[in-house]
């Protein structure tokens, strides 16, 4: 069945963890391409040939530097038609997200998202995907002949894996500007680690840290780890962390290698964004702390000696 993944990229570069995308679209097809948009983002196209992409559709212009959903719908509603893909499969990140939703929404398709496995049966595509905080796995199934089907895959669901491809590419032209919406505004935060949906590994720190100043100690020990700092919707409520920080069900899923948890109760919404990591550590002096009963590991004690003493150790270590 012919695919086509959507490719993100940030600044002209690749944004790399949308190959995960790649290796899920493959258990569809062989045929796969791509469809790629912004600004001077052409030169991408010869890296995606390491992945398996036969074709890149690419749109670029000034006008589409930064994300706008429209004229960006627009680009991928032109690829579907111009590939005759029967599946649109993107990775889950929060740009891409919103796109394979405007874009579904625009010309009525089918959207299966946080989808975890796909497979296809004849002309039915079979989706996986985590239902009631992780506690049920639907099955979710699509008849792809009544028109294309996109499917947004959970990020580290999938690694992404090299394969022969072409660099092959096809210009689209750029749709012009929708006057119903207008970007006012374009800001960039600046983010020294892994954006928590893409990192390996994870430390997060909940209410009972108390305060802003406190959530340094996680800092400390993520920068001797190399990991990424994450937090509670509680912690992020009162203030001690922005809310990009956020891990869960109104913040961000996520599927590390190694998340490690510092005095997070385990909050059910907390739970359901964090409970497909690899391997999990809660540190709680709860012992009754619901986290535990997903942990892989727990530490019953207070975090503010036990993490400053790992951190300690860490650094002797690696």
């Amino acid at each position: 069945m012919k695919t086509l993944v959507l490719i993100e990229q940030r600044d002209g570069k690749l944004r790399e963890a949308s190959l995960e995308a790649v290796t899920a679209a493959k258990k569809l097809s062989n045929d796969l391409e791509a469809v790629l948009i912004g600004s001077g983002v052409s030169g991408i196209a010869a890296e995606l040939a390491n992945y398996g992409i036969k074709k890149t559709y690419v749109a670029e212009g000034d006008s589409l530097k930064h994300y706008h959903p429209s004229m960006y719908a627009k680009v991928v509603t032109q690829a579907v038609s111009e590939s005759s893909a029967k599946a649109v499969v993107g990775l889950s990140t929060p740009l891409t997200k919103d796109l394979l939703a405007y874009t579904s929404g625009m010309n009525q398709w089918v959207a299966v998202t946080d989808v975890t496995d796909l497979k296809l049966d004849g002309s039915n595509l079979i989706c996986q995907k985590p239902l009631y905080a992780g506690k049920t796995i639907a099955k979710v199934e699509v008849d792809t002949s009544a028109g294309p089907v996109v499917v947004g895959i959970r990020p580290k669901a999938f690694t992404a894996e090299k394969s022969e491809g072409s660099a092959d590419t096809s210009s689209i032209d750029v749709p012009a500007t929708d006057d119903k919406l207008t970007v006012v505004a374009h800001t960039t935060v600046e983010q020294g680690k892994a954006d928590l949906t893409e990192a390996d590994i994870i430390i997060s720190g909940g209410v009972s840290l108390g305060s802003k100043d406190n959530f340094k100690i996680i800092e400390e020990c993520a920068d001797v780890l190399g990991a990424t700092v994450g937090a509670s919707r509680a912690a992020v409520n009162e203030g001690y962390a922005g809310h990009a920080m956020q891990v869960g069900q109104t913040g961000k899923t996520v599927s590390p290698q190694l998340y490690i948890a510092c005095g997070i109760s385990g909050a059910i919404q907390h739970m359901a964004g964090m409970r497909t990591s690899k391997t999990i550590v809660a540190i709680n002096k709860n012992p009754d702390a619901a986290i535990f009963n997903i942990a892989d590991f727990g530490v019953v004690a207070d975090l503010f000696e036990v993490v400053p003493a790992l951190t300690k150790k860490l650094k002797e270590v690696l």
